[in-house]
């Protein structure tokens, strides 16, 4: 799985792509999946997990390999990752990929954050604001601006913010509920929903 996020360093990108397997991993175990082989790839730049995808596809085959980016936008309604990537400003060629092979994290990676409120409290302490966070049932209809600033406003009396996506991101992935997300989040549902069918498929 190729991911964007993590920075140009090594250490944050290996912070996020523990942080990310380990959400998978609660995922897949919670499902009653076994324990499976995972190789998640944080890749820093979008475009460097684009073109690291790209070259897993052209390269290598016979591995399933998958894309997962923020949409950065909101995903209008019946429209596919597939053709959110292939439109303005992305304007991504994904010809070469399933329509199970790409993902997204809507609009960015803090809606699953914010998704599991009691996880955060927990990390950031009893002083954290959860009443900060937007109440919205669907995490994926708020705004990108908007989970930045409630992200800032929830964490600020805890004397622990500003927050961080490098590090407070990478960690809080490892500790959030991934069903909790998964009911908050269709499209981390959907990347969930296609992990189990391509682990429970016969090859």
């Amino acid at each position: 799985m190729y991911v964007e996020g993590g920075s140009d360093s090594n250490p944050g990108r290996r912070a996020l792509s523990e942080g990310l397997h380990q959400f998978l991993e609660a995922g897949l175990r919670a499902a009653g999946l076994p324990s499976v082989s995972l190789n998640v790839r944080a890749r820093g730049r979008r475009d460097a997990a684009y073109s690291g995808f790209l070259g897993c596809l052209s390269d290598t085959p016979d591995v399933f390999a998958m894309l997962l980016v923020d949409a950065e936008r909101p995903v209008r309604p019946g429209v596919s990752a597939r053709q959110h990537l292939q439109e303005d400003p992305d304007n991504w060629d994904c010809s070469l990929a399933d329509d199970k092979q790409l993902h997204l994290m809507v609009q960015t990676m803090e809606a699953w954050l914010v998704a599991d409120p009691e996880a955060l409290a927990l990390f950031y302490g009893p002083a954290f604001n959860a009443k900060a966070l937007s109440g919205r049932p669907n995490v994926e209809e708020i705004p990108k601006p908007d989970l930045e600033t409630s992200l800032e406003r929830a964490i600020g009396p805890t004397g622990k913010g500003p927050y961080r996506k490098l590090d407070h991101g990478s960690a809080l992935l490892g500790r959030i509920d991934p069903d909790k997300v998964r009911k908050r989040a269709g499209h981390c549902e959907l990347l969930f929903a296609t992990l189990t069918e391509v682990l429970t498929t016969d090859p």
